[in-house]
């Protein structure tokens, strides 16, 4: 199998989830598959580090399409938040057709926001302005929606 490894850090196998995705990638290679790794190390140097949650998953949708066309990928393997859109893609293509999405999530973002909307509301935390743009909207609708989008596929 072709299967491509993406993460949303620097690669370094020294540090927790990108040296675990490593590992997982030298344990895939050591049973006879093809490995590819997608990571921030990928994205332009010119890229603002706050920038780079936000942009990763379009590099990476744009990077899976290119990678399939060239060899081939049977296996893409991202976290919830980076695979969000080639998940939409994933549901709406013919040509991913027998592509199998691989995805994790801790499951704890939708915990996590309401404690912190109960925090606010309590007046113990004071949310930015900027909490509802991304942090509680749009980033949790992308931590989701490749689970939703593949339930939808499937059911």
């Amino acid at each position: 199998m072709k299967i491509l490894l993406t993460i949303h850090h620097e690669l370094d196998k020294n540090a927790g989830a990108s040296g675990v995705t490593l590992k997982l990638g030298e344990a895939y290679r050591k049973l006879g598959h093809e490995v590819h790794f997608y990571s921030y190390d990928n994205l332009p140097r010119r890229l603002p580090g706050k920038s780079l949650q936000i942009l990763f998953p379009f590099y990476l949708a744009r990077h899976i399409q290119r990678l399939d066309r060239r060899i081939g990928i049977d296996v893409v393997h991202a976290s919830s938040v980076d695979a969000w859109l080639w998940g939409l893609i994933f549901k709406r293509s013919r040509s991913t057709q027998n592509k199998i999405l691989v995805t994790q999530s801790h499951g704890l973002e939708q915990t996590v926001h309401e404690q912190i909307l109960a925090e606010a509301k309590q007046g113990r935390l004071k949310l930015s302005w900027k909490y509802p743009l991304y942090k509680g909207s749009i980033l949790l609708w992308n931590q989701h929606s490749p689970f939703r989008l593949l339930i939808l596929r499937f059911f």
